[in-house]
């Protein structure tokens, strides 16, 4: 009797052993497995178009002002003023009144000196100098005369329709400043405004002009070419500014 109660007791042993071991497997397979946390997405970067703002046209850098000193002066000189008249004899004292009619006067060789002030004219370059001998129309020693248009058409140019709604609605191929001779110099002076071309060096087609100067000017805001040189030779231009054509 005292051995089947120990037998019994070995199997019970045995059976709560395999049971715990039992429980203890059931445990460890049903442990759940933790939640992956998730999974962050990545930022991708949006572009977003910027506003483009147009540069704008900078000012011309100001023009240097002109150095030559009166003692430079041409003797026997032409002198044009706006407080002139034309009726005078065109000296110092008593200047004329138009480029224009300065430029009826002179001869090869001599210079016109042109006053500061504001000249409303077109005006024509059409008598020649010579060799050594060239026709100067210039400005005053520092002072910077304005030729100036006014955007009307001048009697008897050829015009051209710009197809522009607003006026002036024509543009005319003349100039405000026409050379169309030889051995000239034009000096020191500003020209703007001009309906058609501010600065023509020519004589047409069928004649060639030589040894012309155009220094030290200032032109601008003009409705065609600022300046056109066409039919010419030995044609020198230095320390002009352009701009606003």
């Amino acid at each position: 009797m005292t051995h089947l109660t120990k037998q019994t007791s070995v199997f019970q042993l045995l059976r709560n052993l395999l049971l715990l071991l039992f429980l203890l497997t059931a445990c460890a397979d049903s442990t759940p497995e933790p939640t992956p946390s998730p999974a962050v997405p990545t930022a991708v970067p949006t572009w977003t178009p910027s506003r483009t703002t147009a540069t704008p046209h900078p000012d011309p850098t100001p023009f240097p002002e002109r150095t030559i000193v009166e003692s430079e002066l041409k003797e026997g000189a032409i002198y044009v003023a706006p407080t002139g008249d034309d009726a005078s004899p065109g000296t110092l004292q008593q200047p004329l009144r138009t480029i224009q009619a300065a430029l009826e006067q002179v001869q090869p060789g001599e210079t016109i000196y042109v006053r500061q002030g504001v000249y409303r004219e077109a005006i024509t370059l059409a008598k020649s100098g010579e060799p050594g001998r060239p026709i100067t129309l210039s400005a005053y020693p520092g002072e910077r005369p304005l030729i100036e248009g006014d955007y009307q058409l001048p009697t008897g140019e050829p015009a051209r329709w710009n197809n522009e709604i607003e006026p002036p609605r024509y543009f005319v191929w003349g100039a405000l400043v026409r050379i169309r001779a030889s051995h000239v110099r034009f000096v020191g002076f500003e020209v703007q405004h001009s309906l058609g071309r501010a600065i023509l060096i020519s004589d047409g087609e069928t004649a060639r002009i030589q040894d012309i100067e155009l220094s030290d000017c200032l032109v601008h805001d003009s409705r065609h070419s600022l300046v056109r040189i066409m039919y010419a030779d030995n044609v020198i231009v230095q320390g002009c500014q352009f701009y606003h054509a």
